[in-house]
């Protein structure tokens, strides 16, 4: 039988993989007893000693391959062992044709209908999800499946684990009404094995990811919720279960990290880092991925010392279990590098996001789609520096391969990373007066937010008033206006101390100065001093230092006035006919 495993999914970042979990024991000397050394292999990988582990499985294929045979089912389990490892340690191309040659063995010595022989296929699949290549896995798994149907019927237990796999490919391929079915049809099958309520709030958390992936928040928080309430009575010593908790406790943080709501990702987060730490230990490769979630909660709060420490711990963690050419180090490296470049350590930070891009290549290759992060925030750290050529080689490099991103990522996270690397190059291209080229990216940048968040979100109005300054930059003042009044009032649902209202009105009072309509002018001018002038406590409040992030907009838009009072603006004037009531 094989030893089992499941594997986590990210919130940030690459894939960390939670061994079957079993009560770690000391390893002896090298043996030849297959029992013995098979127990030492599980113990080790249970640990989340994976390289330690791996001359011990060589060892255990060679003793399996001398006494039982190359064709034998014992040969194909010690392969299959080997091929985990690979997978836990992200070595896809290692693990792949051994699962191949591991389903060839199973099939000819068990049958194509044997149990085991779909566990090997939901491990191949699997691989294929974790690969972005979920096309492949679905024919696979279906056909397994299938097999297996024609010897236990449609509804036996044992097709429960190959259904949820099979409900997480439908949902990385987008098929969304196909996975919620495999997820209704694996539930009964869970409960008619008697299984415990853990296995029915994993499936919940993948009902939960499917709504996420539709932007069905309030459904996808209920499920959660519910899956959590079952977990908070499972048994609190099997560390299966609490594991299975922290997961969900996991699938919580991303959602609330997706909805905007950081506020209330950083307790959940930190409990599930607490799960994970007591079942575990302080140094499996799960809790790097735990700790690197909650830097970067606290570094959203400004708490970059204890994101920093947390961080770096996770890199420790990561390269021991992983090592240090494994696209896990060098996801972690990323992540140190973009926090310093938030901090401003600009050189540090384009070291540690070179070397990791150095690192993700070999793994990945260099034309995979997966390395398009990585290129990103290098891009976004030349552009830092206002290494402007530097910076367009590689965001352009980073849209080329995003763009070639099959349907199987995440279609919400490329599109943050789309609409991120847009909005660089748009920096790029307006700071060498390429206007031609700015507006393009921020022509492609507004249609990947309408699609995001539709036409009346915060960030459509932010770019179309980007948008609308550069076509004023270009005395098209016709056009300006048009994407300034389509904004106003999209960005004035954020409240009118928003930065983006306060843009908006700045933009259009210089649409009035350039035609010199000084009616008009003045109609902004009288908001503008509502908005900023100190005629409240509230008001008063936004002269204290700094907080008002649109004081820049302000101070631009009053240097207008003043210059356009010069052209005849009147000081008793009303505002009448010229423009929008913005009060």
């Amino acid at each position: 039988m094989r030893v089992q495993s499941w594997r986590c999914v990210p919130i940030v970042g690459a894939c960390l993989i939670a061994a079957w979990l079993e009560c770690p024991g000391a390893v002896g000397a090298r043996t030849d007893n297959v029992a013995v050394l098979t127990q030492q292999i599980t113990e080790l990988q249970n640990a989340g000693k994976y390289p330690e582990s791996l001359p011990l499985v060589q060892r255990l294929i060679v003793l399996s391959k001398a006494r039982y045979g190359e064709k034998s089912a014992k040969y194909a389990d010690a392969l299959d062992r080997l091929a985990d490892i690979y997978f836990s340690q992200s070595r896809y191309t290692g693990a792949e044709p051994i699962y191949a040659q591991v389903l060839t063995i199973r099939k000819m010595t068990l049958g194509p209908r044997h149990e085991d022989v779909l566990a090997t296929i939901v491990s191949l699949a699997d691989l294929h999800r974790y690969t972005n290549r979920s096309q492949l896995g679905e024919p696979l798994l279906r056909e397994g499946l299938a097999e297996r149907e024609r010897v236990v019927g449609p509804i036996h237990p044992s097709l429960a684990d190959a259904l949820r796999v099979l409900a997480e490919i439908e949902l990385a391929l987008q098929h969304y009404s196909e996975a919620e079915t495999h997820i209704l049809r694996a539930i009964p099958l869970f409960i008619k094995g008697k299984q415990d309520p853990t296995q029915i709030a994993q499936l919940l958390g993948t009902q939960a990811e499917i709504e996420r992936s539709q932007l069905r928040f309030a459904e996808a928080e209920r499920s959660l919720k519910e899956a959590l309430s079952l977990h908070e009575k499972a048994d609190r010593t099997d560390p299966n279960a609490q594991m299975a908790h922290a997961f969900a406790l996991m699938q919580l943080v991303r959602l609330y990290q997706q909805s905007k709501r950081d506020q209330d990702a950083t307790i959940p987060a930190e409990r599930a880092l607490d799960i994970s730490e007591k079942v575990l230990g302080p140094d499996h490769p799960t809790i790097a991925g735990r700790l690197e979630v909650v830097a970067t909660l606290y570094e959203g709060r400004g708490r970059y010392p204890e994101g920093d420490a947390l961080r770096k711990r996770a890199l420790t963690i990561i390269e021991r279990a992983y090592g240090s050419e494994s696209i896990n180090f060098a996801n972690s490296l990323k992540g140190l590098g973009v926090s310093y470049g938030i901090q401003g350590r600009d050189e540090e930070a384009l070291a540690l996001l070179l070397r990791a891009l150095e690192i993700a290549e070999k793994a990945l290759g260099p034309n995979n789609p997966a390395l398009h992060p990585y290129l990103a925030d290098i891009g976004a750290r030349y552009l830092s520096q206002r290494r402007y050529s530097d910076a367009e080689l590689f965001l352009t490099r980073a849209l080329a391969s995003l763009d070639k991103a099959p349907p199987s990522f995440d279609p919400y996270l490329t599109g943050i990373q789309r609409l991120g690397i847009l909005r660089s190059l748009f920096h790029v291209y307006r700071s060498e007066s390429r206007y031609p080229e700015a507006k393009v990216a921020l022509d492609r940048a507004l249609a990947v937010t309408e699609q995001l968040f539709g036409p009346d979100h915060s960030q459509t109005g932010e770019i179309m008033s980007s948008l609308a300054f550069l076509l004023l930059s270009q005395d098209k003042t016709d056009e300006a206006e048009r994407l300034f009044e389509r904004a106003l009032p999209i960005t004035a649902r954020a409240g009118k101390d928003d930065v983006g209202y306060a843009s908006n009105i700045a933009g259009l009072s210089m649409v009035y100065f350039k035609r010199g309509l000084g009616q008009g002018l003045r109609c902004h001018e009288e908001r503008l001093g509502d908005l900023h002038g100190g005629r409240s406590e509230g008001r008063r409040r936004r002269h204290n230092e700094g907080k008002h992030r649109a004081s820049g907009q302000f101070d631009l838009a009053r240097h207008n006035f003043q210059r356009a009072s010069i052209h005849g603006v009147l000081p008793g004037q009303k505002c009448r006919g010229i423009g929008r009531d913005l009060a």
